[in-house]
């Protein structure tokens, strides 16, 4: 789901050592609940995704926790209220990245008996999509001002009769 503009309709699926194991869609309100029979001595993840938006994957590194610490009889959940924040692809934007690469990875930390986010991992991964959404605008702002100037210029070799030229500048652009 998406922590700005609730979202229905998205896969949240638990995946660990490359398969499902769990597995639900978001409801019209945007919440969902996904069970899978995690083994915490294994990293997993838990990934969001829906077409027409840029999945997301949030890593889980739970090696250090201790089952038996866990309440008894209860479903865990690693974190209440996970989320990500899913967003339209950008036209010329690469997010491939993202289909290995976590927006979030959380740690256990025993001392705490909490899981800790890795703060640096996921500002450096926010920056990454930044820059390639700013490329991905800024190569589009480049093609339209080279198009816009192809087709004055084809423009102008028309009003001035070169239309054999003034064909090749239209299909330049």
């Amino acid at each position: 789901t998406n922590s700005k503009k609730i979202e229905p309709g998205v896969t949240v699926a638990i995946v660990q050592d490359g398969s499902t194991i769990g597995s639900a869609v978001s409801g019209a309100d945007g919440k969902y609940t996904v069970k899978g029979n995690v083994n915490y001595s294994k990293p997993f993840s838990v990934v969001f995704s829906k077409s027409d938006l840029v999945a997301q994957r949030i890593n889980f590194n739970y090696v250090s926790l201790v089952e038996d610490d866990l309440p008894a009889g209860a479903d865990y959940q690693p974190l209440p209220n996970l989320n990500a924040a899913l967003f339209a692809p950008v036209p010329g934007g690469d997010f491939s990245f993202l289909s290995t690469e976590a927006v979030e990875t959380y740690t256990w930390n025993s001392a705490k008996a909490a899981p800790d986010l890795d703060a640096a991992a996921k500002a450096k991964t926010k920056a990454k999509i930044d820059k390639v959404i700013l490329d991905a605008k800024g190569n589009s702002a480049a093609n339209e001002a080279n198009y816009n100037k192809a087709i004055s210029a084809a423009n102008a070799l028309r009003d001035q009769k070169k239309y054999e030229e003034a064909m090749f500048k239209y299909e330049e652009a």
